[in-house]
């Protein structure tokens, strides 16, 4: 039987996920993949609400499309086009040596880009989040279950990263 709650919910936890990846590649200086985990982040939370909606097949990777399709399942989606629109220009540019006239991606790929991207990635996020709780007409009730992230081990007894510690 098709639950579309839990379809949607497994979306959106990868695109939570991919969205965090970009925030570590940006962090990390590797602009053009965090460009590309943006995009890659917002296209699932935007289909995090189409299949929350009930649809068991979403086709297409444009946002400007699928912000466009789905805007009135979730309220401040529509104010996502522009971004979604320079989100779009990461999908393959960012990706092969060929999607762009010379050169390689990385080279002029920058971190105002990979910052502006990521950010653009997080406000369709937070619309899909709200498109999953709103329990407007097409949403789905969705719960979020917020999890606390163990710390890893190396800060457990200390409260400080291994490499903050001095050595004796």
């Amino acid at each position: 039987m098709w639950d579309a709650a839990a379809e949607a919910d497994r979306w959106r936890r990868q695109a939570d996920n991919d969205l965090a990846f970009a925030r570590l590649a940006l962090r990390e200086r590797f602009y053009a993949q965090a460009c590309f985990m943006a995009q890659q982040a917002a296209e699932k939370a935007v289909k995090s609400i189409a299949y929350g909606s009930g649809e068991r097949a979403v086709l297409g990777h444009s946002l400007v499309m699928l912000v466009s399709r789905y805007a009135g399942r979730a309220p401040g989606l529509a104010d996502l086009t522009e971004a979604a629109g320079i989100l779009d220009q990461c999908c393959v540019p960012t990706r092969y040596p060929n999607g762009l006239a010379g050169g390689v991606p990385f080279t002029p790929t920058s971190r105002r880009d990979g910052a502006g991207t990521t950010a653009a990635s997080a406000g369709a996020r937070r619309a899909a989040g709200r498109g999953l709780v709103s329990g407007r007409p097409g949403s789905v009730s969705l719960r979020r279950v917020r999890r606390k992230r163990p710390r890893p081990a190396s800060t457990r007894r200390t409260g400080r990263a291994a490499a903050d510690v001095e050595p004796t």
